[in-house]
């Protein structure tokens, strides 16, 4: 009898290990870009291979922080956050992710110059006109829209899910 159990025991030990090997291993890692903005120029940038202060696309609502909420879900689903970041949430689910203000310059953008620079030729260039008149700078296949103001800032950035 003590040598089935032992016997148990070791076979439990190894799916663990197996388990834990693949799951490091083979798992898709999320890069965050509050660590690692670089990544958000990146060749291979991809909306669902980000997160953002640990929120990415397609994660539960309930995985945001509510002590890190600034301002509850608007009409629009927008969270926004103490962070300058906000998060879109639709039936339950993050769906885009915006950063602004201090993130913005956390990622070493303030000018419109800097776009073509740090990400490339964006995809389309829309003119906004009335009271938050600017451009965006849309890089569809990356999932983002940079929005510039009059004055030629950048004051928004949102990263789309696909």
């Amino acid at each position: 009898m003590k040598i089935k159990i032992t016997i148990l025991v070791i076979i439990l030990v190894i799916i663990l290990l197996i388990t834990g090997a693949y799951y490091f291993f083979f798992q898709e890692k999320r890069i965050d870009i509050a660590e690692k903005p670089e990544y958000l120029y990146s060749e291979t940038f991809y909306p669902s291979k980000i997160t953002l202060y640990g929120i990415g696309i397609r994660d539960k609502e309930s995985k945001i922080d509510p002590s890190l909420i600034e301002e509850e879900k608007n009409s629009a689903g927008w969270i926004n956050m103490k962070s300058d970041v906000g998060y879109r949430v639709a039936d339950g689910k993050v769906v885009e992710m915006a950063l602004r203000g201090t993130m913005i310059e956390k990622l070493g953008l303030l000018r419109e110059e800097e776009i073509i620079i740090k990400f490339g030729k964006p995809d389309k260039i829309e003119e906004r006109t009335g009271f938050l008149s600017g451009k965006n700078y849309l890089y569809i296949d990356k999932g983002l829209i940079i929005r510039v103001n009059d004055s030629k800032n950048i004051v928004l950035i949102n990263i789309i899910g696909k």
